[in-house]
């Protein structure tokens, strides 16, 4: 402990990928990308401040993508960006929507992704926070049906325990 907090953080490996990723664009190690942020205002819960500064980063890439322009001191009060959140867990949905909104996100939650893929509107700029192993649809599905519509949505998989689709995604390359 240090200063009353934990040292050790656990996040999901995409996040983990996700900082990575991040630190290499920027030229650090983790480790100081890590530091970096721990000094921010959510100080004291490091593994939301990591995983909200992993929202914003994609947040950021988006918005110029799309031709928002959004200056980044004011990342998470951008009203047009939206948090797609798709979970067949209301728990997991609800507590990760509450996360999100409590940090300035505008969020919309689905708690399955036929309901998504019927009311989503592709012109909003966003992310989707989408749960990899679900009934009938599963995480994977679903990103090959916004592919075939040429929807390029930034896209952070959660999931539990790895079973077939997590095996599937490392397999093509992607992270879970």
């Amino acid at each position: 402990m240090r200063d009353g907090r934990k040292l050790s953080v656990s996040l999901e490996t995409a996040y983990w990928g996700a900082l990575r990723e991040i630190a290499k664009q920027k030229g650090l190690p983790v480790s100081k990308l890590v530091a970096r942020i721990d000094v921010g205002p959510n100080r004291d819960h490091l593994a939301s401040a990591l995983r909200l500064f992993v929202l914003d980063h994609f947040q950021n890439v988006t918005s110029k993508k799309q031709g928002v322009s959004q200056p980044q001191s004011t990342a998470r009060s951008h009203t047009n960006f939206v948090v797609f959140l798709i979970d067949d867990d209301w728990s997991v949905l609800r507590a990760v929507t509450r996360l999100l909104q409590a940090a300035g996100y505008r969020t919309k939650a689905y708690s399955s992704p036929e309901k998504f893929i019927d009311e989503h509107d592709p012109s909003l700029p966003g992310c989707i926070v989408l749960d990899l192993s679900m009934p009938r649809l599963n995480g994977l599905n679903v990103q090959e049906l916004l592919a075939q519509q040429e929807i390029d949505r930034p896209i952070i998989f959660l999931t539990g325990p790895r079973g077939r689709c997590g095996k599937r995604a490392s397999n093509e390359g992607r992270r879970d």
